[in-house]
């Protein structure tokens, strides 16, 4: 029972199902099951505009609404254990559930059940839900219940009462945390799910502490269930990072390197490794890193028996322990930051397009082909390109830096420096395969007599290295910390976090549109532009010679965060109030004043602006969108926008310009080419 109140709950945390829709798809299923017409005029047609100008944003309100109107009312006749069934069919349908939910024990039952279509399935839940149930079942399937825990104000529905007179953080929000809690006092849910990050398995570890009779039950981490990842804190700078951690007589400087985090149990059976990763949501995502598993057994010191063979009903490779050179004798659960390495350069790369192009399954992408795109000045078109010039030198590579569990033994409880020296011990490293996290003591108490070497000085200078070698930052970690301790947290140090030392670029903005995820954020209604269109003009020297050309703008990314809620509605209003159109994919757009590439990996905006709006985009480095060969801010935030008596679109950055920012920054000559 605890296990699935938690996971009907908390959708979002439930990692190993997936349900493969979103509100477009589900909305036509719905309609079907339902009975009615999406045709404009029709009963259904508010499920397919649930994100219109005159809706609220919420799927499942307006599931209710056109349910509440019919001339039929359900009573449901189900219970949570039925529904929690049927969701668990649902995920079997997709391919991005956990291996446990897609391909489950072969019994008659549930293999007649997985094989079912989803439309049946479906039909099978909603037609015995109420509309309330019923309401709550679609977010629980889209994975968010906040649009119905926390609703907006009711009847106001304008972007300027909802941003000025309704402040989203003065709302106490139900965190997965708070909730354990209230479930259980004492902590034991908490410390369970510390151990064993997956609801199901944290709830039934919990429920065995509580019907033990005083018997005790060791908490400690097991084989192929996910250990939940600490959450670092934010350094604001280096003073105030080691202020954090002053109980502390050492603190270690280690390397924040630019990959994807994997959590790595390996159990030796019958001689043989069987590999799982998870990935930092705690999604088992194994077939996804299938790359980087020679290397994990090479690591260890287990060399392969045979090719490896990919069956659907295992995830894991088969190898060959060499039981006198290993200390990992039963099994190991280690954790390391997944990075793109060049042999032939000897660097790391961006790592984003090599995951896809390595992973088997449904993650697997193949290059785009895309259609070439002249750069400006006369630059060569293998410096905007991102596919590196070595491609058969580049793979996926592992940088350790954490051990959890060694066999069988908890090094939860153990602190850094022994999780340290035991990680040190079964490493193998090989240089461009496998290899430690670089790190550097901090002292947190003046020994030198010499006052200019300070411990804060210390960290400035090692974080001065760290940024001239083009790394991310700094992860800071107590020399006596256990993992995932509250009073000596983790303490995450970039440029960005510290006022005034990120990368900042004027670009234009040219479109807006309402984005579910950060209006959920605020809490407003689609009547709000959330997320705005930037765009980095490619033509500038084209207008010099020719005054009669438009300007020619390349739009890739998007920016929806920076502002405060009183700028945000500033902007809203002068966009609303502006001579903007909405925008199609018909000829109507010929009567802008400029002209724009859109990039193909970005949702379709609601509006344009007739005229370009000049901004003040500020970013955390720069990084390379799948499939994108032109670099765009990591992270940006919106920090002013400028009056057209001020400045104009005209002022702001070319195309050509913002790469030699962005090659600058990340440490790569503009003939190199990236991941």
């Amino acid at each position: 029972t605890t296990a699935i109140i938690f996971r009907l709950l908390f959708p979002d945390h439930d990692a190993d199902r997936k349900y493969g829709m979103q509100e477009a798809r589900l909305a036509q299923y719905l309609a079907e099951i339902i009975g009615v017409s999406t045709s404009p005029g029709g009963r259904g047609n508010a499920l397919v505009n649930w994100n219109g100008e005159n809706a609220i944003g919420c799927l499942g309100n307006e599931v209710q609404d056109v349910l509440e109107k019919s001339t039929s009312t359900t009573e449901n006749t189900l219970s949570i254990y039925q529904v929690d069934a049927l969701l668990t069919e649902l995920a079997a349908t997709c391919a991005f559930s956990s291996p446990a939910y897609r391909y489950p024990s072969s019994s008659t039952t549930v293999t007649t059940m997985r094989h079912r279509p989803r439309r049946a399935i479906l039909r099978e839940l909603f037609s015995a839900l109420s509309p309330v149930e019923a309401s709550v079942a679609t977010q629980i399937i889209l994975k968010d219940l906040r649009p119905l825990l926390y609703p907006l104000p009711d009847g106001q529905t304008h972007y300027t009462a909802l941003l000025l007179q309704h402040n989203s953080n003065a709302l106490t929000t139900l965190t997965l945390s708070n909730a354990m809690y209230a479930w259980d006092n004492r902590g034991r849910f908490s410390a369970a799910f510390r151990v064993r990050a997956r609801l199901a398995d944290a709830a039934l570890l919990y429920e065995q502490m509580c019907f033990t009779d005083g018997r005790y039950v060791p908490l400690k981490p097991r084989v192929g269930v996910a250990v939940q990842i600490p959450k670092c804190v934010k350094g604001q700078g280096c003073i105030q990072s080691l202020r954090l951690l002053s109980e502390s007589k050492k603190v270690w400087a280690e390397t924040k390197y630019d990959g994807e985090r994997a959590q790595i149990h390996v159990e030796i059976i019958s001689g043989e490794p069987q590999i799982t990763i998870y990935s930092k949501s705690g999604r088992e995502s194994t077939m996804d890193r299938i790359a980087i598993h020679p290397y994990v057994a090479r690591r260890f010191r287990i060399v392969e028996k045979s090719l490896m063979q990919f069956i659907l009903r295992t995830i894991c490779d088969a190898f060959q322990l060499k039981s006198d050179a290993s200390r990992v004798k039963k099994n190991v659960i280690v954790e390391a930051e997944m990075v793109a390495y060049s042999d032939t350069l000897g660097q790391f790369w961006r790592i984003r397009s090599l995951i896809g192009s390595t992973a088997v399954g449904p993650r697997h992408t193949k290059p785009s082909k895309g259609v070439p795109l002249e750069p400006e000045d006369g630059g060569s078109q293998c410096s905007l390109d991102s596919n590196a010039s070595d491609d058969s030198a580049r793979h996926l590579a592992l940088v350790f830096f954490d051990v959890l569990m060694l066999d069988d033994a908890s090094l939860l409880d153990s602190s850094y420096s022994v999780r340290r020296q035991t990680l040190e011990s079964i490493v193998r490293v090989i240089p461009g395969h496998s290899m430690l996290a670089q790190r550097q003591a901090i002292p947190t108490i003046q020994r030198s007599p010499n006052k200019d070497v300070t411990p804060d000085k210390q960290l400035r200078d090692a974080f001065a290295r760290n940024i001239a070698d083009h790394q991310e930052g700094l992860v800071l970690k107590a020399d006596e910390a256990k993992y995932n301790e509250r009073q000596l947290p983790w303490i995450k140090l970039k440029r960005d976090y510290i006022p005034g030392y990120g990368d900042t670029v004027d670009l234009v903005i040219v479109g807006a549109a309402w984005e579910k995820e950060r209006a959920r954020e605020l809490r407003v209604a689609p009547t709000a532009y959330t997320t705005f269109y930037l765009g980095v003009l490619s033509n500038r020297e084209v207008m010099k010679a020719d005054p009669r050309i438009f300007p020619h703008f390349e739009v890739y990314f998007t920016v929806s965060y920076g502002l405060s809620r009183e700028a945000l509605e500033e902007l809203n209003f002068v966009i609303k109030s502006s001579d903007s159109i909405v925008y199609t994919n018909d000829n109507s757009l010929r009567s802008l004043s400029y002209q724009f590439n859109l990039f193909a990996g970005i949702p379709r905006p609601t509006t344009l602006l007739r005229e370009p709006l000049l901004v003040e985009i500020f970013g955390a480095g720069f990084t390379k969108a799948p499939h994108n060969r032109f670099y765009e801010l990591r992270f940006p935030r919106l920090t002013k926008v400028y009056r057209a008596s001020e400045r104009t679109w005209a002022d702001g950055m070319t195309l050509t310009e913002l790469q030699e920012i962005a090659h600058n920054i990340v440490g790569r000559d503009p003939s190199d080419k990236d991941v």
